[in-house]
């Protein structure tokens, strides 16, 4: 547009293929965890840890994927729920292979 080359647009929301949205992302999950009840493993930043009484879940974020497990399949279902109310995802099922 003419006139206007020295103008800046600022964005709002991170926009894929940006290099700040990989920092916008794990800033976004882990808020959402924190906010669900789940704390930061101090030995691996990657892992979320949720405690209720003698029950258990384990999330281990990589990149966009998650690894969820668990000792209370009732819990586990709970957690994928609010998840999908959250975020755009796809269950794949039980894990068969992990590198």
């Amino acid at each position: 547009m003419e006139g206007k080359e020295s103008f800046v647009c600022k964005l709002k929301k991170s926009l894929y293929g940006l290099k700040q949205v990989p920092r916008s992302w794990y800033k976004n999950i882990l808020g959402y965890f924190v906010n669900i009840g789940f704390s930061k493993c101090f030995s691996d930043s990657d892992l979320y840890v949720l405690n209720q009484e003698k029950d258990m879940v384990l999330i281990l974020l990589y990149v966009d994927d998650l690894l969820i497990t668990r000792n209370n399949d009732v819990i586990i279902q709970e957690c994928i729920s609010k998840l999908k109310a959250t975020f755009e995802m796809i269950d794949l099922g039980l894990l068969h292979c992990y590198l």
